[in-house]
């Protein structure tokens, strides 16, 4: 059953047989099986595929995004399973459970070649349902336990996988006090791992060509690009202090002479802020 040759530019998605899909993005090929991955989908308008099971307790809403793999999982009731599997092939592996519940996903040389985002499941009301990972070889189950509370159905559950530094960016309105856009990246489980590993300055470039590729759209041109990309380059110098999105802000002028700061201002973050 073949699902589609192109979803969009990040990669192509296809099955390979009646039990798992295979990815290829940028050279990865990701085998993996999840919950009803066996069924014939449903594919949404916006070309999402839908999988439900025969007695409809639960369903996997499978997306490609430009940098990820998601599965979401709708769990319909109190009857639906509290775990469910994910099997990984292709070019993965080994898979690695951090201390942050992040899963790692290793080739055969051992190098880390994209992260499954640590796990979260919420209730119809946004309530946080308990969850995690639990790895065995090649298979990741995420339990859900949803039994151990007063829930609101339907949930939903979601592991990503991703091979890309930065998981998603968005755009939106700055403070008042500082009229103009910011450009926030979301780092990637995977993002981390490079980053934390020492891979710097590879961490660096692919960051900034997904800035400027698949989040192109959010870039400005000219010198409003020079101050961006300036600010990037500061937030990897001292992202090991950071948390959450790393911001890169429309208004601030191009500045070649930002390092000059380091070491004069306070917070240390505050060096991006000129």
């Amino acid at each position: 059953m073949r699902l589609s040759s192109e979803l969009d530019a990040a990669g192509s998605l296809a099955n390979s047989d009646a039990d798992e899909v295979t990815v290829d993005l940028d050279g990865v090929s990701v085998a993996f099986g999840f919950p009803l991955s066996d069924q014939t989908p449903f594919e949404s308008a916006d070309r999402t595929l839908v999988f439900t099971s025969e007695d409809a307790n639960y369903a996997s809403v499978l997306a490609i995004q430009d940098t990820a793999v998601q599965v979401t999982t709708v769990i319909a009731s109190e009857d639906s399973p509290t775990e469910y599997l994910y099997e990984f092939s292709g070019d993965i592996a080994a898979l690695e459970l951090n201390d942050l519940g992040e899963v790692l996903t290793l080739n055969s040389e051992g190098r880390t070649i994209g992260a499954v985002e640590a796990p979260w499941a919420f209730d119809a009301t946004g309530r946080t349902v308990p969850t995690r990972y639990v790895v065995d070889g090649l298979s990741l189950v995420q339990v859900v336990d949803h039994a151990s509370g007063d829930f609101t159905y339907p949930l939903i559950a979601d592991p990503t996988w991703s091979g890309k530094v930065l998981l998603k960016a968005f755009i939106s309105d700055y403070l008042a006090s500082n009229p103009g856009r910011k450009l926030s990246a979301w780092l990637s489980a995977y993002g981390r791992a490079m980053y934390s590993g020492g891979d710097i300055t590879q961490f660096s470039n692919e960051g900034w060509s997904l800035l400027v590729g698949s989040f192109g759209a959010y870039m400005p041109a000219g010198a409003v690009r020079d101050s961006m990309k300036q600010q990037w380059k500061c937030h990897v110098l001292g992202g090991h202090l950071e948390y959450g999105t790393w911001d890169l802000e429309t208004a601030r002028p191009s500045n070649p002479n930002w390092m000059s700061r380091i070491g004069t201002v306070w917070p240390v973050s505050a060096v991006c802020n000129w």
